[in-house]
């Protein structure tokens, strides 16, 4: 099952004022084209085109046997087994993740690999508690 990822009102914000600022750079090197004013306008305009899709298409899917986590429109995502999964828990923790929100949840897990190292990441579905539910029954077949 998929789920949408929560975004704050402050992320709404800013990514709302991205495309604004992006088109008040432009208008500035269009009527005076410097150099400082066009490498500004680029950087900004690049920047746009990597943060946008993270507003987009940022998503979790509950699969079969997994946890796949995908932020933006970039790479295959991160993969969880739940076998791999030590412990689920509710968080606020502002850390740099996979979540839009700090309404989080807080997952810790094995390596796949190696067995050995745990990881945590934090993602922020819309729908917190049908997501830890149906987790939970997933990791507990």
């Amino acid at each position: 099952m998929k789920f949408k990822t929560k975004v704050d009102w402050f992320i709404h914000l800013s990514f709302a004022i991205m495309p604004i600022t992006n088109i008040m750079l432009i208008i500035m090197f269009i009527s005076s084209p410097t150099v400082i004013n066009g490498v500004c306008a680029s950087i900004f305009l690049i920047t746009n085109i990597i943060i946008m899709p993270w507003w987009f298409n940022t998503y979790y899917i509950l699969e079969e046997s997994e946890l796949l986590i995908k932020v933006g429109g970039f790479g295959k995502g991160k993969r969880i087994a739940y076998s791999d999964i030590t412990s689920v828990g509710e968080t606020r923790n502002p850390l740099a993740s996979a979540a839009l929100s700090m309404d989080r949840i807080e997952i810790k897990f094995r390596d796949g690999k190696t067995k050995s190292f745990t990881n945590v990441i934090y993602i922020s579905p819309k729908e917190k508690q049908e997501f830890l539910k149906l987790l939970d029954e997933k990791r507990n077949k």
